[in-house]
């Protein structure tokens, strides 16, 4: 190992409250001096990553309160020390952590709060791509629909809550007290950015989570049409299954009609 890398991996042992003698290798007449130049560093290494943890998550740390928010930091930068040269996947392991680790652990609604939020990152953040529109849709011939598949905007993300944890976090969005964590409320979500570069989000009801699910994985219309037997009626899946593709045209986050 050459001297340069031993050293950088004592001073990152120590930015991670490691043993450590990176102090030796410090130039100074004076111990406490050494010491104190180190902290400065320490600080401001946690401070950065307690940073990003905020600025991804503001609404969790909201609803967490200050105290417990500063609880959080310290246990995440414990388990989870940074790995990656961008903060924009510092956090990616956040909503696990909190499902996982106690005490957040005993309130599982904290844990979807962070999902939400970074789902909604994700949207933000995905590549821009060229949408189709429902002149697109109408210039398919019928004998080619049954093979028809559906590609969508890198943007669109699904989000299955059992909490009223989307409610919660729009709730402290609009400045308003949350109301009580409740269990059982099994709402699904769609999640995309529209052509402004906002990101967006709906309720989306069980057979149109099974719609979006299921081209996501490269099943064509009649496969999807197939599927939707268990909530509608033959004569009626057809129709149920055009609605909503025309939605998904209109909001901008359909890429490719594949035929």
């Amino acid at each position: 190992m050459s001297e340069l890398k031993k050293i950088q991996q004592e001073f990152i042992s120590f930015l991670r409250d490691k043993d450590s003698s990176i102090a030796e290798s410090i130039v100074s007449s004076d111990s406490d001096d050494k010491n104190t130049r180190l902290n400065i560093y320490r600080f401001a290494y946690e401070k950065r990553l307690s940073d990003a943890i905020d600025n991804d998550h503001p609404v969790l740390g909201q609803y967490l309160g200050d105290d417990w928010f500063a609880d959080l930091v310290q246990s995440y930068l414990a388990k989870h020390p940074s790995q990656v040269f961008s903060l924009r996947h510092f956090c990616d392991a956040l909503p696990e952590f909190l499902r996982i680790e106690p005490p957040f652990s005993e309130h599982p609604i904290l844990s979807e709060i962070a999902q939400f939020e970074r789902l909604l990152l994700c949207a933000f953040d995905a590549p821009e791509m060229p949408v189709q529109n429902i002149e697109d849709l109408q210039a398919i011939d019928a004998h080619v629909w049954p093979q028809l598949r559906i590609r969508f905007q890198p943007s669109v993300q699904l989000f299955i809550a059992h909490w009223n944890s989307v409610e919660s976090w729009h709730a402290i969005k609009a400045e308003n007290p949350p109301e009580p964590a409740t269990e059982g409320v099994n709402k699904n979500w769609l999640i995309w950015r529209n052509q402004e570069r906002l990101t967006e989000f709906r309720s989306i009801s069980r057979d149109e989570l099974y719609m979006l699910q299921t081209f996501l994985q490269g099943a064509n219309f009649s496969f999807v049409c197939e599927g939707l037997l268990e909530w509608h009626a033959p004569e009626q899946v057809s129709m149920y299954a055009v609605s909503y593709l025309t939605r998904w045209l209109n909001e901008g986050i359909v890429i490719k009609l594949e035929t």
